[in-house]
């Protein structure tokens, strides 16, 4: 074995305001290389666009976004990276880095700084450090800053067993095919290869579901079916939450009269979170998502 290393590249992707903006471009995504049977020196100085051989991470996805700001009104104001890097920090560190940026593409000053337009180091950075291409924490500017002959490289070689544990972690297995059967039962064919004969159940929705909620979150919990929302396009500021005996009887108000029949009766929608001024509760709610922790159902939002 001539190469026992797998290279990883960051990289940003173009944004698309129809299918992937600004917001979710503008961040630092990761894709791989397995380098055991090539030249390590031929990928260096890669564009990191994960083209060709090289294959995205996270669905093509970004994993490490900038955090925003707080204007003098209270509201959140977006960055995003550009620009991304990696390199070897010792110690069995990885550091990344990238130059910030407003969303709309226009760079961010470097606190004391001027903005030259023509030396990066006058536009702000943001830095992280991982292990394990993970879990990633952020970094100190003087962690990374010595190693400024690496800010362009965008690919570094790191230990095999490492990098398979992160290729596992942000490469789901997912179902590639589906053997249709003539009983209530399929056989599901998945990306690692595996198998699995499964009892299916073929129910019928009409969409769309509703009408006027953002953020959709359909979840399970103990026996019962929860969708939650956001309702700001309706210049609604709250969380609202269904819960009923079936995914069908969430959305029986909506459906047809064929089939809300068939739903299950009961469904109730409960203001779990109003607009509040006390609170502090006065902006819109973003992106609500049920999760289990320590045995307890929780809502986790931001506002």
């Amino acid at each position: 074995m001539t190469n026992a290393k797998i290279l990883f590249s960051v990289y940003t992707r173009e944004p698309d305001p129809d299918k992937y903006p600004a917001g979710l471009a503008q961040s630092v995504h990761f894709a791989y290389l397995d380098a055991v049977n090539s030249s390590l020196d031929r990928f260096q100085g890669t564009s990191g666009d994960a083209e060709g051989t090289w294959k995205p991470l996270n669905k093509n996805y970004g994993i490490l976004f900038a955090e925003g700001e707080i204007s003098p009104e209270d509201t959140i104001v977006p960055m995003g990276v550009i620009h991304p890097w990696i390199c070897d920090l010792g110690d069995g560190w990885i550091g990344i880095g990238a130059e910030k940026v407003y969303e709309n593409g226009e760079p961010v000053k470097a606190a004391g700084g001027e903005e030259t337009g023509a030396e990066s180091t006058h536009i702000a950075q943001t830095f992280w450090k991982t292990r394990d291409l993970i879990h990633f924490v952020e970094a100190d500017p003087t962690e990374l800053m010595g190693n400024e002959s690496e800010t362009n490289q965008t690919t570094l070689a790191v230990d095999r067993v490492l990098g398979e544990e992160a290729i596992r972690y942000w490469t789901p297995i997912v179902c590639t095919g589906v053997e249709s059967p003539e009983d209530d039962f399929a056989t599901f064919h998945y990306s690692d290869g595996s198998t699995a004969r499964k009892r299916i159940h073929r129910p019928v929705y009409h969409f769309p579901l509703a009408k006027g909620f953002g953020d959709p979150v359909i979840f399970r919990w103990e026996g019962k079916w929860y969708f939650l929302g956001t309702t700001d396009n309706r210049n609604c500021i709250g969380i609202y939450v269904r819960e009923a005996e079936s995914v069908a009887g969430l959305f029986a108000k909506e459906a047809p009269e064929s089939t809300a029949e068939d739903a299950s009766e009961g469904v109730e929608e409960h203001l779990i979170l109003p607009y509040d001024e006390e609170r502090g509760l006065i902006q819109t709610f973003w992106a609500p998502e049920f999760h289990v922790i320590g045995g307890e159902l929780y809502i986790l939002f931001a506002v």
